[in-house]
C-alpha cells in the first residue's frame, strides 16, 4: 500500500517514492474517480475492432479506364493511297479520307473516280479536300462532274488563297446555275482592286441564295496583264 505515502486507499498501479503512479485502486469510500482517457485513434470507426488492432482497411482498386469506344484502325485503301499520292496530300487528310471511304463500300469505286476528277479540276486539291471529306462523312453523292474551267480561269486571275477557293468552291455547289454566277463574278471584280476581299460577300449572297445582280458600272480591270 501507499498509505505512507498519503494515497488513501491505495495505488491501483504501484507507487513510485511514495507517490502513486497509476491510477487509485480500492480505497473506501470517498476515493477519487480515475481520470477519463482519451479515446483510443479508431473510436470513431475505420479500424476493424479497438485500436488498431485489426489494421487499416485494404486500398481500393483503381477504377477502370472509360471505354471511350474508339473505332479499330483502318487498312489504307490502295486507291486512297493512289490519290493522295497523285494530289500530294498529307497524312492527316489521307486518314479522314480512308476512314470516310471504309463507310461506303457500296460506292467506294464510284466515289473515288469522281472525286479523283474533281480534283484534277481544282486549282487547289488541298484545299477542296476539306468539303469534299465533309461531303462524304454526311453521305452525300460523290458525283463526277466535267473540269469547271470557268472558275478554274476566275481563280487564275484573282489570285485567290486557299481559303476564299475553298469558300466559293462549295458556295457554287449549292447554286442552280453555276456558269452564270461564274460570269457575273467576273463582272463583279473586274473592277476591284482587291479581289479576294470583294469575293467575301459575293460568296455570302452565293450561300443565302441571293442574286448577285449586275456589278456597279465602273472602270474596269484586265488581269490577263
Amino acid at each position: 500500500g501507499c498509505d505512507a505515502g498519503g494515497c488513501g486507499g491505495g495505488c491501483g498501479g504501484g507507487c513510485d517514492g511514495g507517490v502513486c503512479s497509476g491510477g487509485f485502486g480500492g480505497g473506501d469510500g470517498g476515493a477519487l474517480a480515475p481520470k477519463a482517457s482519451a479515446p483510443p485513434p479508431c473510436a470513431g470507426g475505420g479500424c476493424d475492432g479497438p485500436g488498431f488492432g485489426g489494421g487499416m482497411p485494404p486500398p481500393m482498386a483503381p477504377a477502370p479506364l472509360p471505354d471511350l469506344g474508339s473505332e479499330a484502325p483502318v487498312d489504307l485503301h490502295p486507291k486512297v493511297r493512289e490519290l493522295s499520292q497523285r494530289f500530294s496530300l498529307n497524312e492527316g487528310l489521307t486518314n479522314k479520307l480512308n476512314a470516310a471511304m471504309s463507310r461506303r463500300q457500296e460506292t467506294l469505286e464510284a466515289d473515288l473516280a469522281a472525286l479523283w476528277q474533281q480534283l484534277e479540276a481544282a486549282p487547289s486539291a488541298v484545299a477542296v479536300m476539306f468539303t469534299k471529306i465533309r461531303e462524304l462523312e454526311e453521305g452525300k453523292p460523290m458525283t463526277a462532274q466535267l473540269p469547271d474551267r470557268d472558275v478554274e480561269a476566275l481563280v487564275a486571275r484573282c489570285n485567290l488563297d486557299q481559303m476564299t477557293v475553298t469558300k466559293l468552291y462549295s458556295a457554287l455547289a449549292k447554286r442552280p446555275d453555276k456558269k452564270a454566277d461564274v460570269e457575273l463574278l467576273t463582272r463583279h471584280l473586274a473592277g476591284a482592286s482587291d479581289p479576294g476581299r470583294a469575293l467575301e460577300p459575293l460568296i455570302y449572297r452565293l450561300e443565302s441564295g441571293q442574286e448577285l445582280g449586275e456589278p456597279p458600272e465602273g472602270g474596269s480591270r484586265d488581269f490577263g496583264g
